[in-house]
C-alpha cells in the first residue's frame, strides 16, 4: 500500500488526465520530489524555486479531522490519503 494523493481538476490534463496517483510513504520534502519527477510538467505550478509548494498550493491529510501538513519534514504512511488543493481567484 501507499500514500494517495488527490489532485485538482485544474492539473490533471498534466498529469495524463488522472484524478489521482500512489506515491511511497515518508516524508512530505520526498514526496513532493517524487510528485514532480512522475509529472514535470505539474512541477512548476505546484514548487518554487526552493522546491517549496507555492503559496496557492496546499495539501489536506484527509481523515476524520482533515488538516492542513504545513510541515515539509511531516511523514505520511501507506495508507494515508493526501488532498492537494489550489486557490482559484477571479471574478
Amino acid at each position: 500500500m501507499a500514500v494517495k494523493i488527490i489532485f485538482p481538476y485544474i492539473f490533471r490534463g498534466l498529469i495524463d488526465n488522472k484524478e489521482y496517483d500512489y506515491f511511497t510513504s515518508g516524508k512530505i520534502s520526498d514526496l513532493l520530489k517524487d510528485i514532480c519527477m512522475r509529472y514535470p510538467k505539474l512541477a512548476p505550478k505546484i514548487i518554487d524555486r526552493e522546491g517549496r509548494l507555492k503559496g496557492y498550493v496546499k495539501l489536506f491529510l484527509i481523515g476524520e479531522d482533515s488538516v492542513i501538513i504545513t510541515d515539509n519534514s511531516k511523514k505520511v504512511k501507506n495508507g494515508d490519503i493526501i488532498k492537494l488543493v489550489v486557490a482559484i481567484a477571479g471574478g
